[in-house]
């Protein structure tokens, strides 16, 4: 799924994007994560959660991944 359709998508699902950021952490913010994204190049970032009593991962990566991704 690409473009249109996936804004759509995300729209719908409530899932926010870098540009909704742009009021809270300014225009800048939102630059430099896309030059440090840059830098990862093709390499895959694994991210290792975990705690004694369950908790909120699987709620933050529902967040979180799809700004990742969004960063390339």
């Amino acid at each position: 799924m690409r473009g249109e359709k996936k804004r759509i998508l995300r729209r719908e699902m409530n899932i926010p994007t870098l540009s909704d950021y742009k009021s809270v952490v300014g225009r800048d913010v939102i630059e430099e994560l896309y030059i440090l994204a840059s830098h990862v190049g093709n390499r895959s970032i694994k991210m290792v959660n975990s705690t004694s009593t369950g908790g909120g991962v699987a709620e933050m990566l529902h967040r979180l991944v799809p700004l990742l991704n969004e960063l390339g």
